[in-house]
């Protein structure tokens, strides 16, 4: 194989790792943006729940329940952010930037 074959099947490899990456931090950003939305719409309940007129315990047993899934949501977000981020600097760095 001559240089310039092989020049030309590293850039198609690059580009080739290169779309892909970016298929990966679209799909990891909708589901950010999803977990997002969640969590909008979780703290929505949870003011509705504290704000309501049902008993005490009912409205504790409801907005514990929220926390929880609030919490665990946290979580999934945290740790898509931090791959993303993650993926973000290994292409930086591969890049030379």
């Amino acid at each position: 194989m001559s240089a310039a074959e092989t020049e030309e099947r590293s850039q198609t490899e690059a580009i080739s790792e290169s779309r892909q990456a970016g298929e990966a931090d679209e799909k990891i950003n909708k589901k950010i943006s999803g977990i997002e939305r969640q969590l909008k719409d979780l703290a929505s309940q949870l003011e509705q729940v504290l704000a309501s007129d049902m008993p005490d315990a009912a409205k504790e047993e409801l907005a514990s329940g929220i926390k929880k899934k609030i919490d665990e949501l946290l979580g999934q977000l945290q740790a898509l952010k931090t791959a993303n981020q993650a993926g973000q600097d290994a292409r930086a760095d591969a890049s030379g930037n």
